[in-house]
């Protein structure tokens, strides 16, 4: 197992220290897991500006077509 970089003082006062959980894990999984919620909106918005952009172009290309068969 890795050793913590925390000082003892610091380590002392980690409330998961109880439960033998190493801080230095601890923050890892956090970083992770803030990873995985940034890249999960990132692709939402990606989603949000392709869904806009089809919402968008579709109703006028319809548009277009029928124009183009009405003459």
């Amino acid at each position: 197992m890795r050793s913590c970089s925390r000082s003892a003082t610091q380590r002392h006062k980690d409330p998961c220290r109880q439960h033998q959980w190493p801080s230095c894990r601890q923050q890892g999984v956090t970083d992770e897991v803030r990873k995985w919620k940034l890249m999960g909106i990132g692709a939402l918005g990606v989603v949000g500006i392709g869904g806009t952009a089809l919402g968008v172009s579709l109703p006028i290309s319809f548009e277009w077509v029928s124009r183009f068969f009405q003459k």
